[in-house]
């Protein structure tokens, strides 16, 4: 993400973080059941917290990625509409 914005910096992006975000959140949830029935249990605690903080980190990389692809394929779409515009005009001028 801190390279110059791309489709495919964009997708290689996407491609990293999903498998991330499932395997995170498989770790996160079954974290919080024992947190509940052990709340003395620091080692529970802080690979809860964790798995929480890694969750929330990927997801926004994930959600910055996928609006910026998503931006991209609308700007693209515009110009091309301008474009199309613009030949229209010329060939009726």
């Amino acid at each position: 993400m801190q390279q110059h914005p791309s489709a495919e910096g964009f997708f290689e992006v996407l491609q990293g973080t999903t498998p991330l975000l499932r395997t995170i959140r498989n770790t996160y949830r079954p974290c919080r059941r024992p947190r509940e029935e052990c709340p003395e249990d620091r080692p529970i605690l802080l690979a809860r917290d964790g798995a929480g903080e890694l969750d929330r980190a990927i997801e926004l990389l994930h959600s910055d990625a996928k609006n910026g692809m998503e931006y991209m394929i609308a700007r693209q779409g515009e110009e091309q509409a301008h474009r199309t515009h613009q030949l229209v005009l010329a060939g009726t001028g």
